[in-house]
């Protein structure tokens, strides 16, 4: 599946004209990669102090700086980048198991958290990007009919009806003695002690966050003169983040930019083909590669190898069995 996005990316530079493309990059301004690292770091900043946050909360024995959660945000950001899955996650999971008074499973429901605010402010965002774009035709046109949508709901409701009498049949008591099922529960507990100020106060800094990102991403805009607004950039992101979280690329390669030239199209950018390309090439620079390397230098300056994967997924395992 992840093939797909890589083959849209090839066919739509097949259909690019490469002399546009080599002439915008020689106008491209070089402030950019003046500006692209501090904000870079900045945005990690913000995201490794929200994690931290959902990870310390209410645990008072332990104890994680903001510089060592930065450290681990980063790396884990470029194993996510360079592996397919959530290898990301898991080695944050792993690092985090080997600081004192943490647990495994409040380390991936920290994550976990964290991943479902990101998701969660895109997702509120959705709609108001589409008409602010114009793409209320293009929608209208192309999405599923409302019978689409009332199969759905009724295959969720069905699906919901379902796992709650699995969880009050027979079958729990085996799924809450079970490995797995010891783990998903201890999970959700977790996460249901984050729904408080804590909470909140991660949702006030993925705000921060998010508006340093969209400021980013209006820069690179800018540095490549594309005239388009703070709101149009904005409304970009968004889609493009989203079309990230599509198990169907890799690094959101050709789904981002498939939705870039069809936004720029309707944007009525001129070349937008080009354009979206040149600008897709900067961004996948700026906040991937880049983030990606300084991960790179924090994993060779702490490696965690798979050997101490499989070693804490021994532990975890011995602590869910301890007749074992």
């Amino acid at each position: 599946m992840r093939v797909l996005g890589l083959g849209v990316l090839l066919w739509l530079f097949s259909q690019a004209q490469w002399a546009e493309l080599a002439t915008r990059l020689q106008l491209l301004d070089s402030a950019v990669f003046y500006i692209s690292p501090p904000m870079t770091i900045g945005l990690f900043l913000l995201r490794a102090w929200r994690w931290k946050l959902l990870l310390l909360q209410s645990e008072q024995r332990a104890q994680l700086s903001l510089w060592r959660a930065w450290s681990i945000y980063a790396i884990g950001f470029f194993l996510g980048v360079i592996t397919p899955g959530r290898m990301g996650d898991l080695a944050k999971a792993a690092f985090v198991g080997q600081q004192p008074g943490l647990s495994f499973e409040r380390a991936v429901a920290s994550t976990f958290f964290d991943r479902i605010l990101d998701l969660a402010l895109l997702a509120c965002m959705l709609l108001w990007a589409i008409l602010h774009l114009g793409l209320g035709p293009w929608w209208r046109a192309n999405a599923p009919g409302w019978s689409f949508y009332a199969m759905a709901f009724v295959l969720l409701l069905v699906a919901a009806i379902l796992c709650w009498r699995l969880i009050n049949g027979g079958l729990a008591k085996q799924f809450r003695t079970s490995k797995w099922g010891g783990l998903v529960l201890g999970v959700v507990g977790e996460m249901r002690k984050l729904t408080n100020r804590t909470g909140l106060q991660a949702v006030g800094i993925t705000g921060v966050a998010y508006a340093l990102y969209f400021f980013h991403t209006y820069l690179l805009a800018q540095l490549l003169g594309l005239g388009l607004s703070f709101a149009d950039m904005v409304a970009m992101t968004v889609l493009i983040g989203l079309a990230a979280f599509l198990p169907i690329s890799v690094a959101g390669l050709g789904t981002r930019e498939g939705v870039l030239v069809l936004v720029m199209t309707y944007s009525g950018v001129p070349d937008a083909l080009e354009s979206a390309l040149t600008y897709a090439a900067l961004f996948f620079i700026a906040c991937y590669v880049f983030p990606a390397l300084l991960g790179l230098i924090c994993w060779l300056a702490n490696p965690l190898s798979f050997a101490d994967l499989r070693a804490l997924k021994i532990g975890w395992e011995g602590k869910n069995n301890p007749d074992a």
